[in-house]
């Protein structure tokens, strides 16, 4: 699995749609690098009938080289998009290295790609292997359809005429749950074995996994954070019904030269997706600024110099019916600020 954006819930996810019919192996958390990727390949055994591995890039070459060692038989290309894009240059850098997944699947293999990302579409000419596709917005031989989303945030949509109906919220991952669903149709999975696994599948911790305590739902996605799934986070936070939406936010860091404009971008988003905008470090005084350019009050988009100072401020703001995204890259330790509000619902 690679992609900007959702891999790990979406190794999760498949690894659970493939478990209702085989002994799986998943890789460990996130252990998607040159290191974590023979660790996990170190566990396999012969009982073991199928291995789900993520793959990450930092650089140019580094996909070429884990598919090396993994030896995919199946490559999933979910998305491409800013994250990491100091390493690359551009998207086209980023393009250039994640397409590196396509360039190693010969005839004999097969690629599952996002019809729906653009970037994505420009790149399948690089594979050899049996093309597949999935989506919702164009046709695709895996093409969801009336996805809806309930109360809750959570997806349901038709995949070939079957119901898939999912626990976890968000619209992007109804994406990764059609994914997961497409590679156990290639796989051999009965349908009713998809149904089940993707009903009964929870949200990995720290990536939109929703805790609601005293009325005031948090919504905990900092484990980490590009443009691209800053993005789809604050979809969810306008998908998840609440009285009032608010936004922690923290720098999204390995942007480069371009952080400041995408900083800016998530910025004039959240003006649209938010009641308050609340946000901590350096690059984040852009995301705020353009959310005050893009209309909303000076007293609404607040900047802190410590997040410490936000986590405080953002406690003694919450009242009944909130709903609080909280979302930043891993090094900004979001995780205490979703600590401290839980710590004070409680």
């Amino acid at each position: 699995v690679v992609g900007s954006a959702g891999k790990t819930t979406t190794k999760e996810m498949i690894a659970a749609v493939l478990g209702q019919r085989y002994r799986v192996l998943k890789t460990i958390g996130s252990e998607n690098n040159e290191i974590g990727v023979p660790r996990t390949l170190l566990q396999l055994s012969p009982s073991h009938e199928a291995v789900v591995l993520e793959l990450a890039a930092r650089r140019i070459g580094d996909i070429r080289y884990l598919c090396s060692i993994a030896e995919p038989t199946i490559g999933v290309l979910l998305n491409i998009g800013t994250a990491h894009i100091e390493f690359f240059g551009s998207v086209e850098g980023v393009a250039k290295a994640k397409g590196e997944l396509l360039d190693y699947l010969d005839e004999s293999l097969t690629a599952l790609v996002n019809a729906d990302d653009r970037v994505v579409v420009q790149e399948i000419k690089r594979t050899k292997g049996r093309l597949l596709t999935f989506g919702f917005a164009r046709e695709s031989e895996f093409r969801g359809e009336r996805l809806v989303l309930d109360q809750k945030g959570c997806g349901h949509f038709l995949l070939h005429n079957v119901p898939i109906d999912l626990n976890v919220p968000g619209r992007h991952n109804a994406y990764n749950a059609l994914a997961a669903a497409a590679v156990g149709r290639i796989l051999g999975v009965p349908w009713e074995g998809i149904q089940r696994a993707l009903a009964e599948f929870e949200a990995v911790s720290q990536r939109g996994e929703i805790v609601r305590k005293n009325g005031i739902a948090v919504i905990d996605d900092c484990y980490n954070a590009s443009p691209g799934s800053m993005s789809a986070a604050l979809d969810l936070l306008v998908d998840v019904p609440g009285a009032r939406k608010i936004a922690v936010l923290g720098d999204m860091l390995e942007l480069g030269a371009e952080s400041g404009r995408l900083h800016a971008v998530v910025g004039e988003k959240a003006a649209g997706c938010a009641d308050v905008v609340l946000a901590t470090g350096r690059e984040s005084a852009h995301l705020v600024a353009a959310a005050r350019a893009a209309g909303m009050a000076q007293d609404a988009a607040r900047h802190f110099e410590q997040p410490e100072q936000l986590g405080e401020f953002a406690v003694a703001q919450l009242r009944h019916g909130d709903v609080v995204l909280v979302k930043a890259s891993r090094a900004m330790t979001f995780d205490r600020v979703v600590e401290r509000i839980l710590q004070q619902l409680s």
